[in-house]
C-alpha cells in the first residue's frame, strides 16, 4: 500500500506501526484538544453516542461539538499551524463516535450528513487561516473517501432491494416522498462524482434508472428540498439531451414563485427548516405552530430563475416573470467566506431585494452569466460536487451566486 500512495504520488501518505505507548503520550499531548471539557458538550457528545442511530442526524448538536473542538485552538491570537492540523484530527475522532450508532445501523444519510459538515468545517478552518495543503487535505481525503464510499453503499443496497418502504407501509406513506426526494439527491450527487483514480465503483445505469422511476415520487416539503432537485437537474442534463430537464427546472421555478406568493396559506418553508420541522405541521399533529410567516419571499427563487434564465428561456420567463416579481429574493452573506461552511452564523447580512416588475432581458442575461462564486471559500472551488452535497445537508448556503458558479463548474 505505501509503494501505491508513492506511485500515486503521494509519498506522505505513509501506513506504519504505533509503538505501544505512543498513542497515549500523542493523546496527552493533545489534552483539551482531544475531548471536550465542557460538561454540557461531555453531555451532548453521550446523547449523540446512545442515539437509535436509525433516525436523522441531530446535527445542531454535532456542528457545535466540532466547533467547541476547533474553536477552542483559535481562541488563541495566533494558534500554531501544528495546532491547528491536530484540533481537525480531534474533531474527526469525535465525529467518528458521535456517528457509532448511526454506523451500527447503516443510516447512510445520517452519516453522509455528519462527514460533510466535519469536511466543510476542515475547509473553512484552512480558509480562515491560510493553512498549508500538507496541513488540512489529508484531513479533507479522508472525509471525502468516506462520503464516497457511503454513497456507492446506499447506491448498492438500493439496487438489491425490491421496495423502498421502510416498517408499516400505511405509515411510511407519510414521509416515504421525503425520503425519496433525499434519496434521489443523493444519488445524483453520486452520478457527478469525480472518476475515482482507484476505479470507478459506481453502477451509473442504475442510479439514472432509479432516478427517472422515482423522480415523480420527490416531495417539496419546504425550500430545504430544492437542493435535491438542483443535483437532480444537472444529473439528468448529463445524458438528457431533450427539454425535459429544462422543464423540470422550469416547473421549480413556477411552483415556488406561486407557493411563497403574498398572503399564501401553503408557503414553503425556509431552508432553515428540516423534514423533521416541517412533517409534524404537515400531519397536524405539531403541538406548537410555526409562527414565521414565508409568504412573499423565498431563498431559493432568485437562483432557479437564473439557472432558467442561463438556459436562454425567454419567452418561457416573461409567462413567468408576473409570478416571480411578487416575491422578495432573500440573501444572506456570511461575515467572512470561511463561515460559508459553519451551520449558523451568529453575524452576517439578509437582503431581502424586490424583483423588477418589468425585466430587461439583456440585463438580466448579463447578471446570471456571471459566475465567479464570490462567496465560495477559494479552497472550495477545487471541489465542486462536494459543495454541491454541502447544499443537500446545509441548504441555507443555496444561493443564487452558489448556484451560477456550480452551474459554470458542473454543466460546462
Amino acid at each position: 500500500m505505501n509503494r501505491s500512495f508513492a506511485a500515486q504520488g503521494r509519498p506522505d501518505c505513509q501506513l506504519r506501526t504505533i509503538v505501544r505507548g505512543e498513542l497515549l503520550r500523542r493523546a496527552r499531548e493533545l489534552e483539551t484538544n482531544l475531548w471536550p471539557t465542557d460538561l454540557a458538550d461531555i453531555k451532548e457528545l453521550i446523547e449523540m453516542y446512545l442515539e437509535g442511530g436509525d433516525g436523522p442526524l441531530p446535527k445542531p448538536k454535532l456542528a457545535r461539538l466540532i466547533e467547541r473542538v476547533i474553536l477552542q485552538t483559535t481562541e488563541e491570537q495566533t494558534p500554531g499551524k501544528d495546532k491547528l492540523g491536530r484540533s481537525l484530527a480531534s474533531a474527526a475522532v469525535l465525529c467518528a463516535l458521535a456517528l457509532a450508532s448511526f454506523s451500527l445501523r447503516s443510516n447512510f444519510w445520517a452519516q453522509i450528513e455528519a462527514w460533510t459538515l466535519y469536511a466543510g468545517y476542515v475547509l473553512g478552518l484552512a480558509e480562515r487561516y491560510g493553512l498549508a495543503k500538507h496541513i488540512w487535505l489529508p484531513h479533507f481525503d479522508i472525509a471525502e473517501r468516506e462520503l464516497y464510499s457511503l454513497l456507492v453503499r446506499l447506491s448498492a443496497e438500493l439496487r438489491e432491494r425490491s421496495h423502498y418502504v421502510e416498517g408499516s407501509p400505511m405509515a411510511d406513506g407519510l414521509v416515504y416522498g421525503y425520503r425519496m426526494t433525499v434519496l434521489v439527491g443523493l444519488l445524483s450527487v453520486l452520478a457527478l462524482w469525480p472518476r475515482q483514480q482507484e476505479g470507478d465503483e459506481r453502477d451509473c445505469k442504475f442510479i439514472r434508472e432509479f432516478c427517472q422511476r422515482h423522480t415523480s415520487e420527490m416531495k417539496i416539503w419546504g425550500e430545504g428540498s430544492l437542493a435535491c432537485l438542483v443535483a437532480l437537474f444537472w444529473q439528468t442534463r448529463l445524458h438528457d439531451a431533450t427539454l425535459g430537464p429544462d422543464l423540470l427546472l422550469r416547473n421549480l421555478v413556477a411552483q415556488v414563485s406561486q407557493a411563497n406568493a403574498p398572503r399564501s396559506n401553503n408557503a414553503l418553508p425556509s431552508p432553515y427548516y428540516e423534514p423533521t420541522d416541517v412533517l409534524p405541521h404537515a400531519l397536524g399533529i405539531a403541538e406548537v405552530p410555526i409562527r414565521e410567516t414565508f409568504a412573499g419571499r423565498s431563498y431559493s427563487l432568485e437562483g432557479l430563475v437564473h439557472l432558467f434564465a442561463r438556459r436562454i428561456w425567454r419567452q418561457q420567463l416573461r409567462f413567468l416573470w408576473p409570478d416571480i416579481s411578487r416575491v422578495r429574493f432573500v440573501r444572506f452573506y456570511p461575515p467572512q467566506p470561511a463561515d460559508f461552511f459553519r451551520w449558523r452564523c451568529a453575524q452576517g447580512i439578509t437582503r431581502d431585494v424586490e424583483p423588477h416588475h418589468t425585466q430587461s432581458w439583456g440585463e438580466l442575461l448579463e447578471e446570471v452569466q456571471e459566475s465567479k462564486g464570490a462567496c465560495v471559500p477559494a479552497l472550495a472551488r477545487e471541489f465542486p460536487v462536494f459543495v454541491l452535497l454541502y447544499m443537500l445537508v446545509c441548504p441555507h448556503r443555496m444561493n443564487s451566486e452558489v448556484l451560477r458558479w456550480l452551474d459554470q463548474q458542473i454543466a460546462r
